[in-house]
């Protein structure tokens, strides 16, 4: 069961859309706090895969290191897309869909067909996103980052609340064992930061709420990677020590 859930990322991006549906639903596309639904799903829906692959190393087994590839699908705006026009917030056009997917297919055949390649593509990523930091940074006012401080902050801990720590409890139930991977997707991929420019491309009407929710993500991105780490290993620490614990029991 752990697989079925652990492999895929259908959790973290039904946990966004309800979250993002749910604050469209009460407050409408303007949100609460500075925070809209827009960014919201842009950001919950995403995780950084660098992180998890570095807690699976050390707190996880074989079943959460192969699940890392498949965790990758919720890179990019493809799922964004998707959470976003089947929720009614956005109107997107089904070719805009396709081309956000076929690069993603197109990197997964060539990457299973020449290892090589795979490589390459890999060392790839950390070229981009500097680069994106760059151009979304030179539209973005000072200002609006100041502004988007607390709204960025709340987005991360709702991140982390309610894709690690409930994930946790999840993973745990259907273990019947407490599970500390389970805290590891509570996190925003750094990729997000570019998540509402490119949706907003396919639905004009968003454009209004990309500088703010673009600001929000990259908060929302530096609290995910400082609180997801140190969640997991507490909650791994908890685990060893009632093991130990159970193991000097049975010895007595």
């Amino acid at each position: 069961p752990k697989a079925i859930f652990n492999k895929y990322p259908i959790l973290k991006l039904a946990i966004g859309v309800i979250i993002g549906y749910l604050l469209n639903m009460a407050f409408g596309p303007a949100g609460i706090l500075g925070l809209t639904p827009f960014a919201v799903i842009s950001a919950v829906t995403n995780s950084n895969g660098a992180i998890y692959t570095a807690l699976a190393k050390e707190f996880g087994d074989d079943t959460d290191m192969g699940a890392i590839a498949v965790l990758s699908l919720n890179d990019g705006p493809f799922l964004t897309m998707i959470a976003l026009g089947t929720t009614g917030l956005a109107s997107i056009p089904v070719k805009d869909i396709i081309a956000a997917i076929i690069p993603l297919i197109i990197g997964m055949i060539l990457g299973n067909l020449d290892a090589d390649f795979r490589d390459l593509l890999a060392k790839g990523l950390n070229m981009i996103l500097p680069v994106n930091g760059f151009v979304f940074g030179a539209n973005m006012s000072l200002i609006t980052i100041a502004k988007a401080g607390v709204p960025g902050i709340l987005l991360g801990l709702i991140t982390v609340l309610s894709t690690g720590v409930l994930t946790y409890f999840i993973y745990s139930a259907i273990r019947r064992k407490p599970d500390p991977m389970g805290m590891a997707i509570g996190t925003v991929g750094g990729n997000a930061v570019a998540t509402p420019a490119s949706v907003a491309m396919a639905d004009p009407n968003l454009e209004p709420y990309v500088e703010s929710a673009t600001a929000q993500i990259a908060a929302s991105v530096v609290i995910t990677a400082i609180l997801t780490p140190l969640l997991t290993g507490y909650v791994s620490r908890k685990v060893v020590k009632k093991i130990d614990e159970k193991a000097e029991k049975a010895q007595k």
